[in-house]
């Protein structure tokens, strides 16, 4: 360092070397000297030129000019040691070879810090939480519910955790800007640690599990697996048509009434209970649900002898102060078939 010259601010330091005859100084991050909290220079404010005879500075078309010991710069000047050069609201000092000490390996006041790719962090975390939404929306078809909101919440939990360490990781492996025994500060790469955990924990957090309850509610939705309040009092069982059916549970939900049933078939024949066009669930004003075939988990088919359980999805609800309902299948196809009719189910009141 003995052979090169320097400029300074307080305790910055940039060095002026041989090896690199044109800088250039601004606000503009990609600068060989970046006054990044200097509002009145401009991004590219003054070029620094070494030739045979020594540094000299002259004016990048700046918006407030450049300065040397008080005198505006309208030309290349050169530099001699201890030069006064303002740029906007900072005053950097020159400093010729002879004077150039060995600069200490510390970091300048007035850098960030370490700083880190945000944008690579939001999609890590992006992915973890698309495969683990992906994957309990695949399961809401699957399973015979949608899962509490603790399975749902796991995914941007895990997601969240992965950015706060990948954020971690990459603060800690990357020197912190400005720092080493260079008195040039380094180019600043990516964002802050600090700002990009914090817009972490906005983002991935926040929004993370935001869309985990999106998702949950439309998984919901769309296959009738909401969860929801059990509205019946006691377990009915009703015979007929070579059946047994019992209804073991209605299930109000936020969009549907979910009724689940049990069959045993008691003849020596298939049986068979279609839904669309063909069940009802009716209260006992007469108030009348339409069966949602499509958001049901049933099979119409009842092999001899067999037994299935399956859940009936009704759009709506009855109203809340009716207690007492059926369930109505209008034909049982097979050897006798006829209709199969389940009274007096005693609901709860709302």
């Amino acid at each position: 360092m003995g052979n090169d010259a320097f400029l300074s601010l307080g305790e910055q330091r940039w060095v002026l070397s041989a090896g690199r005859p044109i800088m250039t100084i601004g606000r503009d991050p990609v600068a060989d000297i970046h006054l990044d909290a200097n509002e009145l220079a401009s991004r590219s404010h003054a070029r620094l030129r070494l030739t045979g005879a020594g540094w000299s500075i002259s004016d990048d078309g700046s918006r407030n000019g450049t300065r040397v010991n008080g005198l505006p710069v309208t030309a290349s000047v050169p530099l001699q040691d201890n030069d006064r050069i303002q740029i906007g609201d900072a005053v950097l000092t020159f400093h010729g070879p002879a004077a150039a000490p060995e600069v200490p390996a510390s970091k300048p006041s007035g850098t960030t810090g370490s700083r880190v790719r945000l944008v690579k962090i939001i999609v890590i975390a992006g992915v973890v939480e698309g495969v683990g939404l992906a994957a309990n929306g695949i399961s809401a078809f699957v399973a015979d519910h949608v899962g509490g909101i603790t399975r749902w919440l796991a995914a941007p939990t895990v997601a969240l955790i992965a950015a706060m360490v990948t954020a971690l990781i990459e603060a800690a492996s990357k020197e912190p800007a400005g720092s080493g025994t260079t008195s040039a500060p380094a180019r600043r790469r990516g964002t802050p640690a600090a700002v990009a955990i914090l817009v972490v924990l906005a983002v991935v957090g926040v929004g993370g599990f935001a869309a985990a309850a999106g998702v949950q509610y439309a998984a919901g939705y769309i296959t009738g697996k909401e969860s929801g309040e059990d509205r019946l009092v006691q377990m009915v069982t009703k015979s007929g048509s070579g059946l047994t059916a019992t209804v073991e549970h209605v299930t109000y939900t936020s969009h549907f009434t979910r009724v689940e049933v049990t069959v045993r078939n008691t003849t020596q024949a298939s049986l068979s209970l279609p839904l669309f066009g063909f069940c009802t669930f009716t209260g006992s004003d007469g108030t009348t649900l339409e069966v949602d075939a499509f958001r049901s988990q049933w099979t119409d088919i009842v092999p001899p002898g067999g037994f299935q359980r399956g859940t009936i999805t009704f759009k709506g609800h009855l109203p809340d102060n009716l207690t007492t309902a059926s369930l109505s299948f209008s034909q049982v196809f097979g050897p006798g078939g006829r209709a199969l009719t389940i009274p007096g189910i005693k609901l709860k009141p709302a």
